[in-house]
């Protein structure tokens, strides 16, 4: 499987502006031969969104904006990272997830909790047991540059 890693610096708060580099890196690492595009964490409204998300419209906005991100994407599955409201009423009042996006929708959505947060040093040692040994077998693997 050819991944397709999408390298940019969201802007926090820009949405339509993070919504076109998503989809100009998808369009770009498509046309390379990626078989899945993976976006960063947060990648539609910026990290950390912080008191943005407590603004009426915000987290409605960001969920908008990723069904035009969602519409964009065609046979060639994307991750993309987002925020979503925790409406349970349990928890944090929302979610750091991701949304895999297919066929112009989103099929399904991860959402992080407190429980399955991995920490920097954990990052780190996923990378260099499992990333890096994967790149050197595979050599495969697209990379858009910032956008």
């Amino acid at each position: 499987m050819r991944l397709g890693f999408a390298q940019f610096n969201p802007t926090v708060g820009d949405l339509p502006g993070n919504r076109r580099k998503i989809i100009a890196a998808y369009t770009t690492l498509v046309a390379q031969g990626a078989e899945l595009v993976i976006f960063p964490e947060l990648a539609v409204c910026g990290y950390p969104p912080r008191d943005l998300l407590f603004k009426r419209r915000f987290v409605a906005d960001v969920a908008e904006s990723l069904a035009e991100i969602a519409a964009a994407a065609g046979a060639v599955p994307a991750l993309v990272g987002t925020v979503e409201a925790n409406t349970t009423g349990r928890g944090r009042p929302f979610f750091n997830s991701a949304a895999f996006c297919y066929r112009g929708k989103v099929g399904a959505v991860a959402r992080r909790s407190e429980s399955n947060r991995l920490s920097m040093l954990h990052l780190h040692a996923l990378a260099a047991v499992v990333i890096g040994p994967l790149f050197a077998a595979v050599g495969r693997a697209g990379m858009a540059g910032p956008i």
